[in-house]
């Protein structure tokens, strides 16, 4: 779902379309799922990417995962 179809949903509406206007990407190709259930993984997040990385290098790699502020930061609404 689009950010901008949480407009009717927000508590204060007007702050709510100014945060949106702020945002770095517009909002309405910022689009987010909705979750109704149990979230569960049917396979490993990031093995793919360190399988490729091992044959690139031997070096020690990091794969880089979404952290909470990336998860949460337009994720406010209940």
């Amino acid at each position: 779902m689009p950010l901008t179809d949480l407009l009717p949903l927000a508590d204060d509406p007007v702050a709510f379309e100014a945060e949106l206007r702020a945002l770095d990407v517009p909002a309405g190709e910022v689009r987010h799922p909705g979750v109704f259930g149990r979230i569960r993984r049917s396979r490993p997040i990031a093995v793919h990417e360190l399988d490729f990385m091992r044959t690139q290098t031997q070096l020690p790699v990091k794969v880089a995962l979404p952290g909470p502020y990336l998860l949460t930061r337009t994720m406010w609404i209940d």
